[in-house]
């Protein structure tokens, strides 16, 4: 198998990658944290913090970015999207649920 579809197989079903959220999102820069009711994973790099913040009793995140006091959005790559949708998976949230 290429390096290509390697990756790609990786990304885009992360059933095929056997780390856990924590490792894929550590592979990123980002710092773990859990408390009761939120799994919070945080890269603060020189003028920016980007945060993805799991709350588990809405069974939803948020990807926030704050920059000079500014909190916003920001673009997410596809390894981070891999590593939320592992992230969902281990919390066993699954497609149409809604609390």
């Amino acid at each position: 198998m290429s390096i290509d579809a390697i990756l790609r197989t990786r990304i885009l079903d992360p059933k095929k990658d056997e780390r856990s959220a924590k490792e894929l999102f550590e592979d990123n820069g980002y710092v773990f944290a859990e408390d009761e009711n939120t799994i919070t994973y945080t890269r603060t790099k020189t003028n920016y913090t980007n945060k993805i913040i799991f709350d588990k009793n809405k069974t939803s995140f948020l990807a926030l970015q704050e920059k000079d006091g500014v909190i916003s959005p920001y673009n997410i790559r596809m390894s981070i999207l891999a590593a939320i949708r592992k992230q969902c998976k281990e919390l066993n949230w699954h497609v149409g649920q809604n609390q």
